[in-house]
């Protein structure tokens, strides 16, 4: 096993916290969250698993959504940039090199880490979004701009 950091977050305008375990090895990194949330008074239960390669690119992505029942959401990217959802081709997601889930902070940390902006730069990036109450994704354009100098980042010590 590589070496790990962990975080955690809770939310501010609806009951909700997330933990996140980032794991780091020779090939890249994996992303292991659970998410604790109460979304328009039902509780929901959110398990992932993300693998991303040593530029921050998503490669895989395994979600599991509890609510009174079990559903699971699987999306793959290949190398060329095609993204598979649960083994079948998706059409329009040519281009995101991100996965971004809602209700998630951490999964900003995927193009925060990639795109390495210097302080005032700003770049624009496509994510597969996925939406959790029905495990939709769409297509999300998306800005990030780095406004300052940090002592720390998600992973200072594991990069």
């Amino acid at each position: 096993m590589g070496r790990r950091r962990w975080i955690m977050w809770q939310g501010l305008i609806t009951p909700s916290l997330e933990r996140f375990i980032l794991v780091a090895d020779n090939s890249g990194f994996e992303l292991n969250g659970l998410i604790l949330q109460a979304d328009e008074k039902i509780p929901y239960v959110v398990r992932y698993r993300i693998q991303v390669d040593a530029s921050w690119t998503t490669r895989e992505l395994e979600l599991e959504l509890e609510n009174g029942g079990s559903r699971t959401l699987r999306l793959s990217r290949s190398a060329a940039g095609h993204w598979t959802r649960d083994g079948h081709r998706l059409v329009g997601f040519d281009g995101c090199s991100d996965v971004d889930i809602e209700w998630s902070p951490s999964t900003n940390a995927l193009p925060i880490r990639r795109l390495g902006l210097s302080v005032g730069q700003i770049a624009g990036v496509t994510a597969t979004w996925i939406r959790l109450r029905s495990l939709e994704i769409e297509r999300l354009d998306q800005s990030y701009e780095r406004l300052a100098d940090y002592a720390t980042t998600i992973a200072p010590a594991i990069s």
